[in-house]
């Protein structure tokens, strides 16, 4: 199956144990997600179909706060529509209420802090940049591209000594890392 199919699956399951309002409101959210994919050739936030999925899950979390669920399809949605901060933001409120990622959740949680990280250092927040790639590190500890990341902001913000684990991790989890072996 793939990332989206079984990101739908999963939330098939656990809106058996939603209300019926809520799981009515989470799949018209997985149908338009899916209609979206199929039918637009690149992925944007603004585009109807992708509103419409992301109103419906806001009704389905509106419906059922204490449900893990729809705040999880909603990072994944905002992740497969290249939305990548309000997507990061959705991790953060998944995880700030105490739910854990799956290996499939992992992906598209790595992809948003990726994406949001660097979008953040292109800006010149290299505060912001660092807070997101250490969040990944946090829940990922072995995402090395944001091992990397942070070992090069922090060297970047002047602070080599505090960037010198992470750099040293990167050297022994990739002896051929060029950057690593740089820095």
């Amino acid at each position: 199956l793939s990332f989206v199919e079984n990101a739908i699956l999963k939330a098939r399951n656990a809106a058996q144990q939603l209300s019926d309002a809520a799981a009515e409101r989470l799949a018209l959210a997985e149908r338009t997600a899916q209609q979206a994919l199929a039918t637009y050739p690149a992925q944007f936030p603004d585009r109807p179909l992708w509103q419409d999925t992301f109103g419906y899950v806001a009704e389905a979390i509106s419906l059922a706060p204490n449900n893990p669920e729809p705040y999880r399809f909603q990072a994944i949605a905002h992740t497969l529509a290249n939305w990548y901060g309000p997507a990061w933001e959705m991790w953060q409120a998944f995880l700030s209420r105490g739910w854990q990622l799956d290996a499939e959740a992992t992906q598209y949680f790595v992809e948003a802090g990726h994406r949001t990280g660097y979008n953040f250092y292109s800006q010149g927040d290299l505060e912001g940049a660092l807070g997101v790639y250490m969040g990944v590190i946090d829940q990922v500890p072995f995402d090395l591209e944001s091992v990397t990341w942070v070992g090069r902001i922090l060297m970047e913000l002047g602070r080599p000594e505090q960037a010198i684990p992470y750099w040293t991790t990167a050297a022994e989890r990739d002896p051929r890392d060029t950057r690593a072996a740089y820095f």
